[in-house]
């Protein structure tokens, strides 16, 4: 008897009935139980079919590749995936290792032919046809003046009535007075944003993550006591439209971003749509629109001053992080400058002990570094090295054109026979219409896949020509940085290359700083630096230090 795995999978917990996760188990079970198979493992997902980064999923493909399982049941075969590639490369993947996969609506085993096909791009057609519906009713409903994609938890002054499609939001009298006397502090008082942070710790007014806890002060030097602000809470009370009494859906632009492997992609904000695509929806206001205004008007002030206004050189301003994930900041005493970690504060959540590092000392060893990294020798490994990893990528992207490309010689032939079949009087015009549509469907959907895949298959990285414009660059900078004398032209060098460092602590209790660097020219690829290691002399003992010590 073959031994069969189930793998089901519904997009959202509210999925209808006829796609529930226990229908799906019933039919598989049924299946099975007819072909006399015996189940040995079941898995299922509440997910999106988009990608491949699903528990289960991943589950299933661990014990296909242990070889543990002769047959993979679905129902029916989208439940794999949604996407055309997918599709194709799990068919194949689990065929060249043995194991056959069974769609419970159709017979025999599922192979990457022409249905296959057809039935994924029908799936991936089927899934842009609910994301279109779903935005149009979405941005519908917004126009009506509904809450639409604010999440489950309301703004600070706030609370939400109301089942999830019919939330209304509502005045929290006790924090809209907070709200109301954090514009008057900063608009009227003039105190800075760090400034009202302490006043309101001070009188320990419960913050936006106090709602529903537990009044009590942590005794955890990892978890913000109750009360304890934080100055990026009052910067977004500070900037929240929704205080002036509007919202905006449809606003962001979002991207689906890839992560490391076996991480899920996520959607990040990219930028912003245009104004006039934004939907406005009116809620109660807490602060009048003429103070908003002026709080914005202040903000902005705020910043041009702060641009300019830095009284201290820092090489790694910006640009430098504690061992404990933190940035860090300069900041200086009578005698030294330091980059402190931004846990240092009494507002940091998870407040850090790591020792101040001393500013003279870690920026002339991040000029060091960069002066041996930006050499004609250094450039020529981190192409070669880019080169590589390209071609590696580039041989998987042309097995999946290769794969795309023989449906698509499939997908003509199947046209070719459905046209004979009809002149010669085996379909009827509907019939020949129908078959014809879906062939079609699918063909271009594969002609779009290789498209895509042709992109990805032409950034080649940089060509030798832009090869050796890039070194003739590197020379000059070479050769200009051994003229560099002041402060401005070392940080115009800093900003070029984009430089970083993170400051890391080894087990025996040494701190090492981690530079990295990218060299981008503009109008072509970019090229990685190497990354390099630098040893910091250690410190005092963590925590037990005097502002003034001399110390790195």
């Amino acid at each position: 008897m073959k031994r069969a795995a189930i793998y089901r999978r519904i997009s959202t917990a509210h999925q209808e009935d006829n796609t529930s996760l226990e229908s799906q188990l019933r039919e598989c079970k049924r299946y099975a139980a007819e072909r006399q198979m015996v189940i040995i493992a079941d898995f299922a997902d509440i997910e999106s079919g988009e990608d491949l980064f699903r528990p289960g999923f991943q589950q299933l493909e661990a014990l296909v590749k242990q070889k543990s399982v002769d047959v993979v049941i679905v129902s029916p075969q989208d439940r794999l995936s949604r996407n055309l590639i997918d599709t194709l490369t799990i068919i194949q993947t689990f065929t060249r290792l043995g194991v056959e996969i069974h769609d419970t609506t159709v017979e025999g085993p599922v192979s990457d032919d022409l249905r296959s096909v057809i039935m994924a791009v029908l799936a991936a057609e089927e899934k842009k046809t609910i994301r279109q519906r779903m935005l149009r009713g979405m941005n519908e409903k917004a126009r009506q003046g509904k809450i639409i994609g604010q999440g489950d938890k309301a703004p600070y002054g706030y609370r939400f009535e109301g089942k999830q499609r019919e939330k209304v939001l509502l005045i929290h009298e006790d924090e809209a007075q907070t709200v109301q006397r954090i514009y008057q502090w900063y608009v009227h008082e003039h105190l800075s944003i760090r400034a009202i942070t302490g006043r309101l710790t001070a009188q320990r007014i419960p913050t936006p993550r106090d709602n529903g806890r537990v009044i009590a002060i942590s005794a955890s030097a990892h978890t913000r006591s109750y009360g304890q602000w934080n100055p990026s809470s009052v910067s977004n009370i500070l900037t929240g439209t929704v205080y002036k009494g509007i919202i905006y859906h449809n606003r962001y632009l979002y991207e689906r971003q890839s992560r490391a492997a076996n991480r899920k992609p996520t959607w990040q904000i990219v930028g912003e749509r245009p104004e006039e695509e934004w939907i406005p929806i009116s809620v109660p206001a807490i602060v009048s629109e003429a103070l908003w205004a002026q709080t914005q008007a202040r903000l902005k002030t705020g910043k041009q001053l702060a641009a300019r206004n830095t009284k201290r050189e820092y090489l790694l301003r910006c640009r430098i992080r504690c061992a404990c994930g933190y940035a860090m900041c300069g900041h200086a005493n009578r005698t030294h400058r330091y980059y402190r970690c931004g846990g240092s504060s009494r507002y940091a959540a998870k407040p850090c002990t790591e020792s101040e590092v001393r500013v003279d000392r870690l920026d002339q060893l991040v000029w060091d570094w960069l002066s041996e990294q930006v050499t004609p020798e250094k450039l020529i490994a981190g192409l070669y090295h880019e080169r590589t990893q390209r071609t590696q990528a580039r041989e998987v992207l042309q097995g999946q054109r290769d794969l795309v490309e023989r449906q698509l010689a499939e997908a003509a032939s199947h046209l070719a026979r459905i046209n004979e079949g009809f002149v010669g009087g085996l379909f009827s015009l509907e019939e020949a219409a129908q078959q014809k549509g879906r062939v079609l469907l699918a063909a271009r959907s594969l002609e779009g896949d290789i498209t895509e895949l042709d992109a990805k298959l032409a950034d080649t990285g940089p060509s030798d020509d832009e090869a050796e414009a890039l070194l003739a660059y590197i020379i000059d900078l070479y050769t200009e940085m051994a003229q560099v004398k002041s402060y401005a032209e070392r940080r115009w060098f800093i900003d070029t290359l984009d430089v970083r460092a993170q400051i890391e602590v080894d087990d025996e209790g040494n701190r090492w700083v981690r530079f990295s660097g990218r060299l981008a020219l503009e109008g072509r690829k970019s090229i990685d630096a190497i990354v390099s290691r630098g040893h910091l002399p250690p410190g005092p003992p963590r925590g037990a230090f005097h502002p003034r010590d001399p110390r790195i």
